[in-house]
């Protein structure tokens, strides 16, 4: 499981080009450390997706996220979302057949995010979704979607297409999480 930072709007749509052609090529990236206004934004490798994100610093001003592979997913279009924050309605939706597979931060202790959605062409039917969280740095910094969803059968997967943020800096964020 790695999790890279991109770099530049050029190297951003390189893996974007390469992510929609189905490219095993790879795109040299950085290894990643917490996502922060004052970082580049970061994705998980081609085919995984955001499986558990963790929170420090004031306000959840720090995010890192765990990614997790898809097996046997067949990847269209990837999108950045346009920026939420509490003040402006607080929700965010991948597009339909989406997942998320990175963030971005902006503004103090990160009160905007972006979310990296990843279309899966050949996306199941969820088995069950549910809104899950909060996180924040206060509530001891850790949201495992597997855990949150109570999975107990070997081979779940559950990864999040949407985020909601309360709070001031848009410290508490739940995910819209479905186990596929």
């Amino acid at each position: 499981m790695k999790i890279h930072r991109v770099a530049s709007g050029t190297q951003l749509l390189l893996c974007i080009g390469l992510l929609v052609m189905g490219s095993s090529a790879r795109v040299a990236a950085e290894s990643l450390g917490p996502i922060s206004e004052e970082t580049p934004p970061a994705a998980c490798d081609i085919g995984e997706f955001v499986s558990d994100v963790r929170c420090t610093g004031g306000y959840c001003d720090n995010i890192q996220i765990g990614c997790q592979r898809l097996a046997g997913a067949i990847l269209g279009r990837a999108v950045w979302m346009r920026w939420v924050s509490e003040e402006h309605g607080g929700r965010r939706q991948c597009p339909s057949n989406s997942l998320i597979a990175g963030f971005a931060c902006r503004g103090g202790h990160c009160d905007n995010v972006s979310l990296y959605c990843v279309e899966v062409t050949n996306l199941s039917t969820p088995i069950y979704c549910r809104e899950i969280g909060p996180i924040s740095e206060e509530g001891g910094g850790r949201l495992s979607f597997f855990g949150a969803m109570m999975g107990d059968k070997a081979g779940q997967k559950f990864f999040a297409s949407g985020i909601r943020c309360t709070g001031r800096y848009c410290d508490n964020k739940y995910f819209t999480v479905c186990e596929y």
